[in-house]
């Protein structure tokens, strides 16, 4: 007999496949506009790049503002890929139903 653990629910609310399926519309949304944003931020990039100074002992606003969305851009990325694999497991979840990802 297995001991639930105390944050274990003793009769889980199961999802909805229509819930299931509106979620994944919107993170498929969030993802697309994400996307959008990136590549409008690749494009800053690419502008900022060109006035980037060339001193190695100091930063200007320019240098500044391009390590600042270098940085946003990883996040973003991180962001999709997190979001991808929601989508993922919400369509796992949809079409097989629930099991067990990790065990502790």
């Amino acid at each position: 007999m297995r001991i639930k653990r105390f944050f274990e629910a003793e009769d889980a609310a199961k999802i909805l496949p229509d819930e299931i399926d509106i979620m994944i519309e919107d993170l498929t949304k969030m993802t697309q506009n994400f996307d959008k944003n990136k590549a409008d931020l690749d494009s800053i990039l690419g502008k900022l790049e060109t006035s980037k100074s060339k001193s190695a002992k100091s930063n200007n606003q320019i240098d500044d503002s391009y390590l600042k969305i270098q940085e946003i851009l990883t996040k973003l990325e991180e962001s999709i890929s997190e979001l991808d694999v929601i989508v993922k497991n919400l369509n796992d979840y949809k079409s097989s139903g629930e099991s067990t990802l990790y065990d502790f």
